[in-house]
């Protein structure tokens, strides 16, 4: 775990600390949402979150596939 964590570049790490936090808020946000448009809304912003993971673990079709089907 530790050799995990030692592997990754800061600038990683530092994307990693800010998008983790909006994807789990779009995550909640999306389950507890009484309306449908604020339910789309919170969904859009956690699948766009995981495209930019993809984009930064070194998968650019898989986070444009992200973007372009599933956003």
């Amino acid at each position: 775990m530790i050799e995990l964590a030692q592997s990754a570049s800061a600038g990683e790490s530092v994307f990693f600390w800010i998008l983790a936090p909006i994807a789990l808020g779009g995550a909640i946000g999306l389950v507890l949402a009484r309306s449908a448009i604020h339910a789309a809304l919170s969904l859009a912003v956690t699948m766009m979150c995981l495209a930019v993971f993809y984009i930064m673990q070194s998968a650019p079709f898989l986070g444009f596939v992200q973007i372009m089907v599933y956003t």
